[in-house]
């Protein structure tokens, strides 16, 4: 009788828990690595991101308190750049975005804002798609 409780209570604390709990890099499979964000303000419009969340597609969510910098970028006056192209050390997520959502100081009117996106899944169907080029638009070897 001892041998049997002795065995339930063994099976019971061993079989209590479902899994490991899983890592952005343990969920769902992308062509590539990690994918990298990053931001920049218009010339003589400076800001500074203090905060970004990511909800992606695999349901995990990001919070990135340290952000690589918001650097200026001096082509980026009365319209968008569209050429700016930035590698990040710090932001970065494994699937796709579905939803973010940016705090950001603005250094010239001295306020916080709060910026939301979300993210349409044909941009997250782009991401999925292996292009068959490297960064520098040469076919990549596989």
């Amino acid at each position: 009788m001892k041998l049997k409780i002795a065995l339930a209570v063994v099976l019971l604390v061993s079989g209590c828990r479902a899994s490991e709990p899983q890592t952005p890099e343990e969920t769902g499979s992308m062509p590539y690595g990690k994918w990298e964000f990053a931001f920049f303000t218009p010339r003589a419009l400076n800001a500074v991101v203090t905060y970004a969340a990511i909800i992606d597609s695999g349901n995990v969510v990001y919070r990135f308190r340290m952000l690589d910098g918001t650097p200026g970028d001096p082509d980026t006056v009365e319209t968008w750049n569209n050429l700016v192209r930035m590698h990040a050390e710090l932001n970065k997520a494994r699937h796709p975005p579905v939803a973010m959502m940016i705090c950001w100081d603005s250094i010239i009117d001295k306020k916080t804002y709060e910026t939301q996106i979300i993210f349409k899944p044909s941009l997250r169907e782009i991401m999925l798609t292996p292009t068959g080029k490297d960064r520098k638009g040469e076919t990549a070897l596989v």
